[in-house]
């Protein structure tokens, strides 16, 4: 892969350690280099014209009732398009989101819009 200044976002986490930009995940001049355990899906945008517009969707849940983060790259927000689980999905309370990252809590499962 031949990146040449092309932008890079963490598209979806795999991985059930963190993929944080900088820390578990950085991008070199033609690499995309992963460490301490983060596995994930990366999109590489046009290097003039950034990413192609639009959300993507991600699906996040907290098993067992347990706080668990979705790494993604968040730029404007994210919000709940469908709650796939029993239990409520709440933001602030058992969900919400910032740069890096969706959080789920208190077995909130969801279908996530992120820009």
């Amino acid at each position: 892969m031949v990146l040449r200044g092309a932008p890079v976002r963490l598209l979806r986490q795999l991985s059930a350690l963190p993929c944080r930009r900088d820390e578990s995940w950085a991008v070199g001049r033609n690499e995309i280099r992963v460490s301490r355990g983060c596995k994930a899906e990366f999109e590489v945008g046009d290097r003039d014209g950034g990413f192609p517009p639009g959300p993507r969707l991600v699906t996040c849940e907290s098993k067992g009732q347990l706080r668990r983060s979705c790494g993604t790259t968040i730029e404007q927000g994210a919000s709940l398009r469908r709650q796939l689980s029993g239990m409520p999905c709440e933001e602030g309370r058992s969900w919400g989101w910032d740069a890096g990252r969706i959080w789920v809590d208190k077995g909130c499962r969801g279908e996530f819009i992120v820009e």
